[in-house]
């Protein structure tokens, strides 16, 4: 899908979702899309004929966090601790080990550290 270099636009984003229904023989077998609540994809969506928009369950979950959790004052300071301590455990290597250990010596639960995946 060309994508590279143009701007986004709910007209270009229709156009390529249309060709992918036809290059996969889906046309008029798709009757939702599940997408974020972008502007452009909500237009895209609306060109599509006998297809209707669903908003992303999770976008719509990380905007709720976004908007109260991380707007009192404190929070953002826990945060940015949390991601230096997990920045600090690169995933597959003596870190991590580390730090199963120090759970195990301990007595402590074993998680693993999960890094942030921000949505859009």
């Amino acid at each position: 899908m060309p994508f590279c270099g143009a701007s986004l636009t709910g007209e270009l984003i229709a156009e390529n979702i249309y060709t992918a229904f036809v290059e996969w023989e889906i046309s008029g077998k798709v009757k939702v899309i599940i997408s974020d609540s972008a502007a452009n994809m909500k237009s895209a969506i609306a060109q599509l004929p006998s297809v209707s928009h669903s908003p992303c369950v999770q976008h719509r979950l990380q905007l709720v966090v976004e908007e109260g959790c991380l707007n009192q004052r404190c929070v953002p300071k826990i945060v940015a601790s949390i991601k230096r301590i997990v920045s600090h455990f690169p995933m597959p290597v003596t870190s991590t080990k580390l730090l199963r250990e120090a759970q195990v010596k301990y007595g402590l639960p074993q998680h693993a550290l999960i890094k942030e995946e921000a949505t859009k």
